[in-house]
């Protein structure tokens, strides 16, 4: 009974198997007392060995067993899947802290007002990029005076107009 119980389903269950073989006596004495206790209460004076009743009711009794192992093995596959998925949690929070980063260099030359090739004055926005603009835009503000600044994720280029708010 208990090696077509691996078969008839399609799940594995070699722990349940070894235990319920370790049981397997005990357990057929305990439905088979069973059984007999219901022939007994349901028709005192028949025999065990041509009851349909008996039949019926050790059937019943090992499907439910199946049955009940059945839901177990469910429930511990279940269990088992939270552990994965628990302990994948955990890999991935290992993972994603992150190590010590290098110290950023500050020491990059950005172009500001204080640099002496820029004309100090008010400048005027004339593009904004969020990847390198284009070589001809490049070059074309090369023949101004310009200024660049980093905010928001965005590159900005600035054209120094005058040294006043005054329009020309």
């Amino acid at each position: 009974m208990l090696d077509n119980m691996g078969k008839s389903t399609r799940y594995e269950f070699p722990k349940i198997k070894e235990i319920l073989e370790q049981s397997e006596e005990e357990w057929l004495k305990v439905a088979h007392e069973e059984c007999i206790a219901l022939v007994m209460l349901i028709s005192p004076k028949a025999t065990i060995e041509n009851s349909p009743i008996y039949k019926n009711c050790y059937e019943a009794y090992v499907k439910q067993r199946i049955h009940d192992l059945y839901d177990f093995c469910i429930e511990g596959k279940k269990v088992k899947r939270k552990i994965k998925k628990a302990h994948k949690h955990e890999v991935a929070l290992n993972q994603s802290q992150p190590l010590k980063e290098p110290p950023k260099n500050e020491h990059q030359e950005k172009p500001s007002l204080k640099d002496a090739s820029i004309p100090k004055g008010y400048y005027l926005q004339v593009e904004a990029f969020l990847n390198t603009p284009s070589k001809d835009f490049l070059q074309t503000l090369k023949n101004f005076p310009y200024q660049i600044e980093k905010k928001d994720s965005l590159m900005h280029y600035f054209l120094a107009l005058t040294k006043s708010k005054k329009k020309p």
